[in-house]
């Protein structure tokens, strides 16, 4: 019943009946108010909107764009279908209008109004689907990928990538055919993109496609972006020629931890003397340096190993602050089953602890000493570390395996005693 909604209006009004006092139908006179109501908001935002417009033409930090942003914030979502036409700015319009338009759409967009920017996505007009594709972007999902993924046939390397950077947020790995060409893009952001999309699927297809660009990849970044996936996923086997790369990048790369954990994966021999002179690098930080020196063991090198950690002593012989790269030291020596050479390295991290250095620090070098004793069934020892540096039995330390031995005997029911 067409009328239904109306009886109930009228039922709805204060004095109940339908009528008013001179016999008019009162839902007549609101639908009146409602298109009056309507008539004043549109007469509003177009008076807004020519100011507005002429502010979002200037850069988004400057004072005048941060104004006219707010007012049309102030219009709400009733202004988008007067923005829609600037995502192909006009004549004469300056170069952040169609961006800074695109992006007030996004933030005021409702879910009824993306069906019409997937539209303009999918429309001929580039710079109007690009400029769509930035609204959208807050609010897509896997449901717009193929409308996304379409972006990625047109030949402009703008909006090429600005489609792998949200179908890689998304993260749709049905995408990934259209993906993996552009692996074989010239240009650098495209590729590096695609890379990060690819990356982002987990898609097998994909993965295998990485595996065969890593062999060829010349860009540094791109290849360290690669080598770090890799080496994150564990990869059981890689070529020889992208070992030796990744080698030949441990002295300049930003990534040098991930280079390092890539090679010892690999168990790549040919590393070790690189490694050697990485670790005696001057500056070079611990974290690096205990990387290096453990990679050389698992590449069967515990000469090298060695020749890594006196390397890295004599550095920080003359520098008695250095205890952090004490602590990494004694991690090499316990990851290499050399307890005793570990606590020697445990005490001097504490002996040259500095004012900066925490209590809770000192009680971690306490605690990492109570476990190699215990592990060397030394348990009175692991014992007194406990007394000495005040080490706290949190729930972690009472389950800690390595402290096993120690848990088998009276000094722990003495400790517990006391917590």
């Amino acid at each position: 019943m067409p009328w239904a909604p109306l009886l109930l209006i009228g039922l709805m009004l204060p004095s109940g009946p339908l009528l008013d006092e001179d016999g008019a139908p009162k839902i007549e006179k609101l639908l009146a108010a409602s298109r009056e109501a309507l008539a004043e908001r549109e007469a509003r935002v177009l008076a807004m909107l020519p100011p507005a417009i002429e502010g979002l033409n200037h850069p988004p930090s400057s004072g005048e764009a941060r104004l006219a942003a707010d007012s049309v914030r102030q219009l709400g979502a009733a202004v988008i279908p007067h923005l829609l036409p600037y995502l192909e700015p006009p004549d004469g319009a300056g170069p952040f209008l169609a961006t800074n338009v695109a992006n007030l759409i996004g933030e005021l967009a409702t879910p009824s109004i993306l069906p019409e920017l997937l539209s303009r996505i999918q429309g001929k007009n580039l710079t109007i689907a690009h400029n769509a594709l930035v609204a959208l972007s807050p609010h897509a999902t896997p449901a717009h990928s193929e409308a996304i993924a379409s972006l990625l046939e047109r030949k402009a390397a703008n909006t090429q990538t600005l489609a792998l950077e949200v179908l890689t947020r998304i993260g749709d790995p049905r995408i990934t055919p259209k993906v993996i060409p552009l692996l074989e893009s010239e240009r650098n952001e495209l590729r590096g993109a695609a890379v990060q999309a690819l990356i982002a699927f987990e898609d097998e297809k994909g993965i295998e496609a990485l595996r065969e660009r890593i062999v060829k990849e010349d860009h540094a970044l791109i290849f360290e972006g690669l080598a770090t996936f890799f080496a994150d996923r564990n990869e059981p086997k890689l070529p020889p020629q992208v070992l030796a790369r990744a080698r030949n990048r441990l002295l300049s790369s930003n990534h040098r931890i991930k280079m390092i954990q890539l090679l010892a994966q690999m168990k790549y021999e040919n590393a070790v003397q690189p490694l050697e002179v990485l670790a005696s690098s001057e500056g070079e930080n611990f974290g690096v340096r205990e990387e290096a020196a453990y990679a050389a063991y698992q590449m069967g090198s515990t000469t090298g190993a060695k020749a890594i950690l006196d390397r890295w002593e004599e550095a920080i012989r003359d520098r008695p602050t250095s205890w952090q790269n004490w602590r990494g030291i004694a991690r090499v020596y316990k990851n290499l089953g050399k307890e005793k050479s570990a606590i020697d390295s445990l005490t001097k991290a504490i002996k040259y602890k500095t004012v900066r250095t925490r209590d809770a620090d000192v009680s971690d070098l306490g605690l990492e000493m109570a476990r190699c004793y215990s592990r060397m069934e030394k348990t009175r020892e692991s014992y007194l570390c406990f007394k000495k540096y005040k080490i706290p039995l949190t729930d972690e330390v009472m389950n800690d395996p390595e402290l096993a031995k120690l848990r088998e005997t009276k000094h722990w029911e003495d400790l517990i005693r006391y917590r």
